[in-house]
């Protein structure tokens, strides 16, 4: 008997976790975890922490996997210097709680690539330093990062609310004069990320590509309506600080949207407002890549070529990347 069957590449290392139990909705899984975020009855095989996720959570690591191989392979030889920067890097592993399965988070995807021996140097940042005590264990214990790339990895606390706490590890570590192309992933899980640390980062460096986890399906469509009817909240003041101009609470168009509890729309103007100041300081290509409705990953660069290899790296879906071609077996 024959067919066809599609065969798994387990590109981010999936494997059963001993102790899931698929926890069914977010208080279930609240109950689980410690103070920290990571779940007490999942055991990985490393014994080291890990957070619980949905499924859709591997595909950025899958995106940015690509990428990343894709831009050191191809820029090696025409810039000297190339930095990736991640912020909020996680632990290195998550766990897929509908699958009750392990798979590598970005931090560890990237670094296992064979383009990532191109980068002058790989930076971490997360605000727990439980967690990069963590990726550190990751990093160091890895057999598939190669002793190369190990060497160029720097792993650090740093608070993106704190632009200096991630600059300063930045100055310390690159030169003013090996300053190059910097390839930055900012991952936050809400749009809580000040402009101001884009600001720094845009001034550091040569230039500067941008892949920004853009969070507007949670925190965002939860809280955005009520932040226009409380100007002091938590909320409001977080949603302002993500964009270099004011003016998006005081607007009348978008005042109506939030009357009407029209969240689609001023998500919408949200985001435009936000790119339009990178599109003021020259960044003319912008590439949206939705993943499901919770979040989009948003390529940000000035360059053509940076387009290119975003295009390369998201023309297939993540689970055509996880997945594999179809093939015919026989039975």
């Amino acid at each position: 008997m024959s067919g066809l069957s599609y065969e798994k590449k387990n590109i981010l290392h999936r494997v059963k976790v001993e102790g899931c139990i698929r926890c069914p909705n977010s208080e279930q899984r609240k109950k689980h975890q410690d103070q920290y975020g990571y779940c007490t009855y999942a055991k990985t095989t490393d014994g080291l922490g890990a957070r619980c996720v949905g499924g859709w959570g591997a595909n950025k690591a899958v995106f940015l996997k690509y990428y990343v191989d894709i831009t050191g392979k191809a820029l090696k030889s025409s810039w000297e210097n190339i930095y990736y920067i991640e912020i909020c890097s996680g632990p290195g592993i998550c766990v897929d709680y509908n699958e009750g399965e392990q798979f590598d988070g970005t931090a560890l995807a990237v670094l296992q690539t064979e383009g990532a021996k191109y980068f002058s140097k790989l930076f971490f940042f997360d605000i727990n330093p439980i967690t990069i005590e963590i990726l550190k264990q990751r990093i160091a214990n890895s057999p598939n990062i190669c002793e190369e790339v190990k060497q160029k990895v720097i792993v650090s606390v740093g608070d993106y609310k704190k632009p200096n706490s991630i600059l300063n590890v930045l100055y310390a570590n690159i030169p003013s004069n090996v300053r190059g192309l910097n390839v930055v992933f900012v991952d936050p899980t809400d749009l809580s990320v000040p402009f101001k640390l884009y600001d720094s980062l845009l001034n550091f460096g040569n230039t500067a590509d941008f892949i920004t986890n853009y969070a507007y399906g949670t925190d965002f469509q939860r809280n955005v309506v009520s932040a226009f009817k409380k100007p002091k909240s938590p909320s409001r003041k977080k949603y302002e600080g993500t964009l270099q101009e004011l003016g998006f609470f005081e607007d009348e168009v978008n005042r109506l949207d939030a009357e009407h509890n029209n969240f689609r729309e001023l998500a919408k103007e949200h985001k435009k407002q936000f790119l339009k100041s990178f599109e003021d300081r020259g960044y003319k290509f912008v590439i949206t890549t939705r993943i499901k409705w919770y979040y989009e990953l948003i390529y940000i660069s000035k360059n053509p070529l940076g387009r290119k290899f975003w295009e390369e790296a998201s023309k297939k879906s993540a689970r055509e990347r996880e997945v594999g071609q179809k093939t015919l077996s026989f039975d």
